[in-house]
């Protein structure tokens, strides 16, 4: 055996034990191999590295060596990078979820706030077409109706495309004549209460929202005039915020704007309403708000008011309350919104870079079922025969419990790779 031989043959054995036990540590979970830090594996590559012959060996076998400890010096670096230490994965979880909550809450606020300015719109749309006298004759009733339901419904649908409502919801438009009579509507109007119909009579702008069976809706009351101070009408725009069904199945489902916003983000946003009065919006009972100071750092639009500074700690998590105002500066609701829990967040964290060691592992092995395949001898003789058929078999099984190592992740979604059921005869 010459020298060559002898320093190819050692490393390769280098980088396989690396491998082999890195995968045992990692994918099987052996409970001995967990305190053995990383950093030795990496050091069994390094030196299989020095002593590889590279020059005086193939092309394919230079390619499959050096590849593999890539991989394998990877992996080690993603679990190293995995097992950081506690106070600094704490630093990272506070600065993370920090950005995410002021995330959260800007994007609360400017669709609360779009929403808000939708009804502005539709109330401005619908006095624009009652003072238009060349829109339709008011001394023509049918003809003025008629045109009223076009435009009212025309208003109602662009709501419904630009995708700001509750997936299930429906806009709600009325017009009022000066007897607080209903003339026309579109989409799902809400009928009014007598609280409600105060708030009519009063002759001013309000925005308000309210708790109608199952709704919880932003209703604007916009008062239309020829002249000041004669009354013609009003426009009440009912906006939907939630849906709160009793029973919840695949048929019937409750819609929660906070919900939707929430989706993919590991947040929980919860929305306060602020409490009324005689109908009226209770201005007694406002939160108090934080210094400027504190605001500024924050650079929220001027229509989101931060109440609370982001804190918390390891076990709830970060926290934050904030007030979304109309374009009056009066609060339409408040937004808290939840971060993760420092397990939660630590625990995800260590995956996601499990994951990738993992998948780095498993290219290892599949490269050196391909290369030790190829280069295995095709025919054998007597007891060498069951040397490659032993192999074989023990590369299939190490492929099976890689596979297998993934769907234990929770992060994973368990992947069902090997469900007896996949496998089943149809009867």
């Amino acid at each position: 055996m010459t020298l060559q031989s002898i320093r190819y043959s050692t490393a390769f054995l280098l980088v396989l034990a690396a491998w082999v036990v890195l995968f045992l540590r990692d994918a099987l979970g052996l409970v001995g191999l967990q305190d053995i830090s990383p950093i030795y594996f990496a050091l069994l590559v390094i030196a299989g590295v020095a002593v590889f012959p590279g020059k005086t060996t193939s092309r394919q076998a230079r390619w499959v060596f050096y590849s593999s400890a890539l991989l394998i010096l990877t992996a080690t670096g993603l679990l190293l990078t995995a097992g950081r230490d506690h106070r600094t994965l704490e630093q990272k979880w506070r600065r993370t979820d920090t950005e995410l909550i002021k995330t959260s809450l800007r994007t609360v606020g400017e669709k609360i706030h779009r929403l808000a300015n939708y009804s502005d719109y539709i109330g401005g749309e619908t006095r624009r077409f009652l003072l238009d006298n060349h829109t339709a004759s008011r001394d023509d009733s049918l003809a003025f109706s008629l045109e009223a339901f076009k435009v009212l419904k025309r208003l109602a649908q662009e709501l419904a495309d630009s995708g700001l409502l509750p997936s299930g919801t429906e806009i709600g438009i009325q017009l009022l004549d000066q007897n607080e009579r209903r003339i026309a509507w579109a989409g799902w109007p809400q009928p009014l209460t007598m609280a409600d119909r105060d708030l009519v009579r009063r002759a001013e702008e309000v925005l308000y929202t309210r708790q109608v069976s199952l709704y919880r809706i932003l209703t604007r009351i916009i008062p239309i005039e020829d002249e000041p101070d004669v009354f013609k009408g009003w426009v009440v725009i009912d906006t939907p915020l939630e849906v709160n069904y009793e029973i919840n199945n695949k048929y019937l489902k409750s819609t929660s704007l906070s919900e939707s916003m929430a989706a993919g983000l590991p947040v929980n946003i919860r929305f306060n309403y602020p409490p009324t009065l005689g109908g009226a919006l209770d201005r007694r009972l406002r939160p108090a708000e934080l210094p400027d100071s504190v605001r500024s750092a924050y650079q929220f639009p001027d229509y989101i008011t931060p109440l609370s500074a982001i804190s918390g700690d390891q076990s709830l998590g970060l926290s934050a309350l904030a007030r979304v105002d109309d374009t009056r500066g009066e609060p339409i609701l408040y937004v808290t919104v939840h971060g993760r829990p420092f397990r939660y967040f630590s625990d995800n964290y260590v995956l996601r870079f499990r994951i990738m060691a993992r998948m780095c592992l498993t290219a290892v092995l599949i490269l050196f079922f391909v290369f030790f395949s190829i280069r295995f001898p095709r025919r054998f003789a007597g007891p060498l025969e069951s040397v490659r058929f032993l192999f074989i078999v023990g590369m299939f099984l190490a492929l099976r419990f890689a596979l297998l190592s993934f769907q234990r992740l929770p992060s994973t979604g368990g992947l069902q790779i090997f469900d007896p059921a996949i496998f089943a005869t149809p009867a």
